[in-house]
C-alpha cells in the first residue's frame, strides 16, 4: 500500500455520502479507501483526457507533426473499398 501523506477534507452531498457508505459497507472496506480509489480511477482517465486535448491544441496550432488522411492511407496501401468495409466501431460486427 502507498505511504500516505496529509488528509484531505471534501464535503460531499448526502446522496454520494450515502453512496460511497454504502459501498464500503458491502465491500468491508473504509470509506476513506472506496473515495481514494475512486479518485485515482478518475484522476487517471482525466489526465489522459487532459493529454488528448493538449495534443490535439498542439496539433492545431502547428506544433507537432501530423499526417494527411488520404496520405495516411497509401502509406498503409488501403483502398478505398477497405475501408468502406471496415465496420466503424465494435458494435457494427
Amino acid at each position: 500500500m502507498p505511504v500516505l501523506s496529509a488528509p484531505i477534507s471534501v464535503r460531499f452531498p448526502s446522496d454520494l455520502r450515502d453512496r460511497v457508505m454504502t459501498i464500503a459497507s458491502i465491500t468491508r472496506r473504509s470509506p476513506s479507501d472506496v473515495v481514494r480509489e475512486s479518485v485515482e480511477r478518475q484522476i487517471a482517465s482525466m489526465e489522459w483526457e487532459y493529454r488528448v486535448a493538449e495534443r490535439a491544441r498542439a496539433a492545431r496550432a502547428g506544433e507537432i507533426a501530423t499526417l494527411p488522411l488520404d496520405a495516411l492511407i497509401a502509406d498503409l496501401g488501403l483502398t478505398e473499398a477497405e475501408i468502406d468495409a471496415a465496420p466503424l466501431d465494435s458494435d457494427d460486427q
